[in-house]
């Protein structure tokens, strides 16, 4: 038996949990979606029967989490621990990790987000670091080892109720951004520079960058009262005038410099 106790230890404080193995993969998700909305405010929770093509096959995801500054987002899938895992699970989470998002998924995301236009859920879609997380009834070391050889993350949700019929939900686990756009910004070949807004102050004065070509170099940041300016120390980096440059902070905090396909 497995309780969580709050508070003075009244009935009202002990919540008994629930057998994982009961749900429905319907009403599993109902569950994963409230736990996600409650624990991670910052993110939009949302429906997102999507499909992917990878490898000549055709996947449907379950949720997104989309963070609300559009830096970043996170493909949710749901799963049982009684599903297969190398039947089913794998091929689902490969497929959202290293496949392509098919069109309609663009309009998907307009639906499920105000904020969101159909240009710039193109863009989204094309540029914007995703991950791929699965929301597990159960915890398996099986599972979390062969997700992370796929890049993939895992959390585990119990749910627990009260003699009162309140429910209670456990997440274990927690998400790692591994990638974060940054923006989009034009290259000047002139100055050998980037014109930055003055809110991404928290980048050094001097910072190796990785160029779209793979090769590191060191950066100076210098600020007016207008802007930043992110400047190629050494060398000319051989990039286009006027060419749009897309930032991402990896997780380690360093920075990568990406072609677009923007004008």
């Amino acid at each position: 038996m497995k309780l969580f106790i709050g508070g003075d230890c009244d009935s009202k404080d002990v919540f008994n949990l629930l057998d994982p193995s009961a749900f429905s993969e319907m009403d599993f998700e109902a569950h994963t979606v409230k736990a996600l909305v409650c624990a991670y405010p910052e993110y939009f929770c949302i429906a997102f029967r999507a499909d992917f093509s990878f490898e000549n096959e055709i996947r449907r995801s379950d949720l997104a989490l989309v963070h609300k500054s559009f830096s970043h987002w996170f493909i949710v899938e749901v799963e049982l621990l009684s599903h297969s895992l190398m039947g089913h699970v794998v091929p689902q989470v490969r497929c959202f990790r290293y496949g392509d998002p098919l069109a309609a998924c663009a309009g998907l995301l307009c639906d499920a987000i105000p904020q969101m236009d159909f240009s710039r859920a193109v863009s989204f879609l094309q540029f914007i670091p995703r991950s791929v997380v699965v929301v597990a009834n159960r915890m398996s070391e099986e599972w979390k080892s062969c997700f992370r050889g796929l890049d993939v993350q895992m959390l585990t949700l119990s749910v627990y109720r009260r003699a009162d019929g309140q429910i209670a939900h456990e997440l274990e686990g927690s998400l790692f951004v591994m990638r974060e756009n940054l923006g989009f910004f034009r290259y000047s070949a002139i100055d050998r520079s980037l014109r930055l807004p003055l809110t991404l102050s928290d980048i050094e004065n001097r910072i190796d960058i990785v160029d779209p070509f793979g090769a590191t170099g060191s950066w100076i940041v210098s600020r007016t009262k207008e802007a930043l300016w992110l400047t190629k120390e050494v060398g000319d980096p051989g990039l286009p005038d006027n060419e749009m440059l897309q930032i991402v902070r990896t997780a380690s905090g360093g920075l990568k410099l990406c072609l677009t396909s923007l004008r």
